[in-house]
């Protein structure tokens, strides 16, 4: 309705008031996150322009107008997060599994503050070692977040959430190091109980997990929440993936200048080794004397 709303008021709109308009019809998607001060801050306009234009299109005020570009995300993202019959069209739900990784990821941009990422980096050049637990299926995605975080030089590692692991690793941990926990579902007792006691311990900790609700995310100092329900309401690690891998160009980017010559070490190491190994390869030949 804000659309049509908007087209029969263009013409007659100040320039100002124009590019709210342009916005509000080219990326609802982010101004349905945002307050008037930040729409404003946004294109550069103060507050009071923000609510005199909503008022010009005939609305109370600006959250009467927010609230219908919110609706209509709401019913664009519903679209996408239908169940899906367990007998239907297997190639039809693989397309809406990318879809709705299309969409998480979108959400995922707009909903994460940029405090959050702020925040995240400054704990993460705090501490002194960093140890990243997951468990079950969030297991391989803790490893992955420790290799990422030591190929750009942070001490990190990925440890096992059983008991004794956790008691024998923490007993060992300072009070600027930090535990991140990785949880792709609700329920992962072994690790929400080491951010627990990591956190008892006085240890800054951060989670990624998939909703700000679950026990783990509760526990901790700072929660990165992705988005990770699949059409068949099996875990997506898309967000969590994606999350990772622009953790890992910042932080290159970041550090650029303790990362290039060991990177360039890491390719000559590499093609040293495949050569050596393309010799090993090849077939010898016996010479055979009588």
């Amino acid at each position: 309705m804000f659309r049509e709303t908007i087209k029969s008021a263009y013409a007659e709109l100040s320039p100002s008031f124009q590019r709210l308009a342009d916005f509000l019809v080219d990326y609802p998607y982010e101004a349905a996150f945002m307050t008037a001060t930040q729409l404003g801050r946004q294109l550069d306009v103060d507050t009071a322009t923000v609510v005199r234009f909503a008022q010009r299109l005939g609305y109370p005020g600006y959250p009467e107008l927010l609230g219908e570009v919110q609706a209509e995300v709401k019913t664009q993202l519903a679209q996408y997060f239908e169940p899906v019959a367990g007998d239907g069209d297997l190639v039809e739900m693989f397309r809406t599994s990318l879809r709705q990784d299309l969409v998480s990821l979108q959400q995922f941009d707009l909903t994460l503050e940029r405090q959050t990422i702020e925040r995240l980096l400054e704990m993460l050049d705090r501490a002194g070692q960093i140890v990243v637990l997951g468990e079950g299926m969030s297991g391989p995605l803790a490893q992955q977040l420790a290799r990422v975080l030591h190929f750009v030089h942070y001490r990190a590692s990925s440890l096992p959430p059983d008991a004794l692991s956790v008691a024998e690793q923490f007993s060992m941990l300072k009070p600027n190091d930090l535990v991140i926990g990785v949880a792709t579902t609700r329920d992962c007792p072994d690790v929400t109980s080491a951010v627990q006691v990591a956190q008892s311990r006085g240890l800054p900790t951060v989670v990624v997990a998939g909703a700000t609700s679950w026990p783990i995310a509760l526990a901790a100092d700072l929660v990165v929440v992705c988005p990770h329900t699949g059409p068949a309401k099996m875990t997506s690690f898309t967000v969590f993936s994606a999350m990772m891998s622009a953790l890992l160009q910042v932080l290159f980017l970041k550090r650029r200048d303790m990362s290039i010559e060991p990177l360039m070490a890491f390719e000559d190491i590499l093609r040293r080794l495949m050569e050596a190994r393309s010799h090993l390869d090849q077939p010898t030949a016996f010479t055979v004397t009588s």
